[in-house]
């Protein structure tokens, strides 16, 4: 705070406005700092010690603010999801040098997380079967930063069948027509559908 006790922004020390409304360019690092945004999963630790004191504050109230996951400051989140990947900000009136160590405690924390991301499931293993093509019904698996977890790839459908991607896509392409009014049997706007395989649901694509 200034002597006038006015809350002065964290991250430019500035008087006109607050953290959550900043638009400094930090000293011509913000870029460099959001190109940073998932370090709490870098294989080695980032060397904090090379940022200065209010560079330390963005990077650990934008990126470090939970224990297990990597989750930006700027999306919105629930109560069960803060208590399930441990929201723990880390308090911006820390010393430079009580900030670098809160940083590197939270991505030593992180260890876990690493080790689950170096090792992705082999498809097949979550035991389901495309009923098209009778393979794996998950491909391929993504890395979820916010769940911090490997999601499968996969389609499920509004009646609830899966199929992999590919059998899926196929289908599209080969069985997709344009909605009919049954009435008159003519176009109703341009919704397509398709039926799904196995129940003969009308989806629409």
């Amino acid at each position: 705070m200034n002597k006038r006790g006015a809350k002065r922004c964290e991250f430019c020390n500035s008087a006109s406005h607050t953290m959550y409304n900043c638009n400094s360019t930090m000293n011509g690092h913000k870029d460099d700092l959001d190109k940073g945004w998932s370090c709490m999963m870098d294989p080695d630790c980032p060397k904090f010690e090379m940022l200065r004191a209010n560079e330390l504050r963005y990077v650990a109230y934008h990126y470090a603010q939970y224990e297990n996951a990597v989750h930006c400051s700027d999306q919105k989140t629930t109560q069960h999801y803060n208590q399930k990947f441990r929201l723990r900000p880390i308090p911006l009136t820390l010393s430079k040098k009580q900030m670098i160590h809160a940083l590197v405690q939270r991505w030593n924390g992180f260890q876990p997380v690493r080790d689950l991301y170096k090792n992705p499931p082999t498809p097949g293993d979550d035991g389901d079967d495309c009923p098209i093509c009778l393979d794996s019904v998950v491909s391929s698996y993504n890395w979820s930063y916010e769940t911090a977890s490997w999601k499968g790839k996969y389609v499920t459908t509004a009646c609830k069948h899966r199929f992999c991607t590919t059998c899926w896509n196929s289908h599209i392409e080969r069985n997709s027509k344009y909605s009919l009014n049954e009435s008159n049997n003519t176009l109703v706007g341009l919704t397509m559908h398709v039926c799904c395989p196995m129940c003969r649901h009308k989806l629409v694509v």
